[in-house]
């Protein structure tokens, strides 16, 4: 009996706990409604077939504050920054440079470099060849 009480105690702490640090997700910003066949639908309001997709609803707004280089925010009217964090996930997202079609691996902003991830003790990388010496 102990046993299943410490069980479902545990699951609601966990539980809770989980909905306590849960992130907001953003929306999607989907605007458009369709229709069984795939039309857009204009003008639906509650309780009309096809009311209820995304298009309807607006939550956790996308929105973005520029960033300089030490991560302090900066004014929206700026024209240059370094990152930017989202409002409703808190994530900081780097901005890269324009693709050029070419790589600069001195600029580790440019956006057409690429890297992966390599670890010299994994026994098994899954990295080309040519990237293990």
């Amino acid at each position: 009996m102990n046993k299943t009480w410490g069980s479902v105690s545990a699951f609601f702490i966990l539980l809770f706990s989980v909905i306590a640090w849960a992130a907001q997700v953003p929306d999607t910003e989907q605007t458009k409604c369709y229709d069984v066949a795939g039309r857009v639908i204009t003008g639906l309001s509650l309780g009309q077939a096809f009311y209820s997709q995304d298009a309807n609803y607006i939550i956790n707004p996308i929105s973005y504050t520029k960033l300089n280089c030490s991560g302090n925010a900066l004014s929206d009217s700026t024209s240059s920054w370094a990152m930017v964090r989202g409002i409703v996930t808190g994530l900081i997202y780097e901005v890269k440079n324009r693709k050029d079609e070419n790589t600069d691996y001195n600029n580790p902003h440019d956006a057409d470099n690429t890297y992966t991830w390599y670890d010299p003790t994994d026994p098994n990388p899954s990295t080309p060849d040519e990237a293990r010496t």
